[in-house]
């Protein structure tokens, strides 16, 4: 396994930079690009959401991720299916395709990708991991799948910060996003892998 990274090369202008970077494993080669906004870049105008329309967001998103917590992905023995099913009622709520890729048996790659206005341009990429580590029931105040939520708001279950948190923050910006009648010129795909 390794990584090459090329240092930052200038295309054309000077404001317009990409950093490739190209990570070999096995069959997999992928090339990540980070490029700037050009400063001509055409503003797109968002509709603001209404108090009641926020609120009813923020409580979906919640929802979602304490249900994304109470799916028992425990590494390194981990049954994918509950995560993907999961991934695929997100990827219909936000009209988004989904894509199931099995490279190993029993560990999918599940993308969702939301289409940018001009496709054909580098796309982004977001990944996050479905599986979390192993818990120990016992040192535990709230069941580690129970995705509980205290008088402060609080939750509590395993996953909520590694990684399961990033995954949810991707789909909710997009359904804030789209919302909002927002739509990005690149292509963004958001991956859930497996663990390794």
């Amino acid at each position: 396994m390794g990584a090459v990274v090329n240092p930052t090369q200038s295309f054309a202008s000077p404001e317009f930079t990409i950093l490739r970077i190209r990570l070999n494993l096995q069959i997999i080669d992928i090339e990540f690009y980070s490029i700037p906004i050009r400063k001509k870049t055409k503003t797109r105008k968002m509709s603001s959401l209404s108090a009641d329309q926020k609120q009813a967001l923020d409580t979906q998103a919640v929802n979602n991720f304490r249900e994304y917590l109470q799916i028992p992905s425990v590494h390194p023995d981990v049954n994918y299916d509950a995560c993907v099913k999961f991934l695929e009622k997100q990827a219909k709520s936000l009209g988004l395709p989904i894509k199931i890729v099995t490279i190993t048996t029993g560990k999918p790659i599940v993308i969702l990708s939301w289409i940018g206005e001009e496709p054909e341009l580098p796309t982004i990429l977001l990944n996050s991991h479905m599986d979390v580590v192993p818990v120990f029931e016992e040192k535990w105040t709230y069941g580690p799948f129970s995705a509980h939520v205290d008088d402060k708001e609080n939750i509590y279950a395993r996953g909520t910060q590694d990684m399961k948190s990033v995954g949810i923050q991707y789909l909710e910006a997009v359904r804030r996003l789209k919302q909002q009648g927002i739509k990005l010129r690149r292509t963004v795909h958001i991956s859930f892998v497996p663990g390794i």
